[in-house]
């Protein structure tokens, strides 16, 4: 274990990780489970006894969105014969939805629009919203690129680390 020298401040230094993430899949499999022959284990050795095998029959998924302007509906699927490949379809209709939500909230260029109490915050802020230290000649002004919503004051290095995150957390139920 290497420990930081004594008398010394750790400081968090990756300030994107405090923004929420723009859109989060909630999926659920749903699964038949089969009955499975195996093996005696041997009792000397560490083993998992498996006994049933658990076949996709259906899953759902949710994509929830930053705002309520990005809403999607869920997408349902149930196996309707045995040639049905379940983790396939799950995989080929979350690549479909991705590349829209990429296509239609990642490559569209939003232009800041201030109201004038937003200009004027901006003009007297002092201090950067993201990082919470005196702001110098590099002030900008940080917004979402999502929304288009103003968010605050930003050094511009700060800012830079607030880009658009290119990943889309997929939480299952139970895994």
């Amino acid at each position: 274990m290497r420990m930081p020298p004594r008398n010394t401040k750790l400081c968090f230094q990756n300030y994107f990780k405090q923004l929420p993430i723009p859109f989060v899949v909630y999926a659920d499999f749903e699964c038949f489970t089969k009955p499975m022959n195996t093996c005696s284990p041997n009792p000397e050795d560490s083993y998992t006894y498996s006994y049933q095998k658990h076949e996709p029959s259906g899953f759902c998924f949710y994509i929830k969105g930053l705002d309520s302007n990005t809403t999607f509906k869920p997408i349902l699927c149930t196996k309707t014969n045995k040639s049905d490949h379940i983790s396939a379809i799950f995989v080929s209709k979350l690549a479909i939805i991705t590349n829209k939500i990429y296509n239609d909230y990642y490559c569209r260029p939003l232009s800041l629009k201030l109201t004038k109490q937003e200009q004027d915050s901006f003009n007297e802020a002092e201090f950067c919203y993201i990082c919470n230290k005196e702001l110098n000649s590099d002030k900008v002004r940080d917004h979402c690129h999502f929304t288009g919503k103003y968010r605050g004051p930003a050094h511009n290095s700060c800012n830079l680390q607030c880009r658009k995150p290119m990943l889309l957390p997929v939480i299952f139920h139970n895994l």
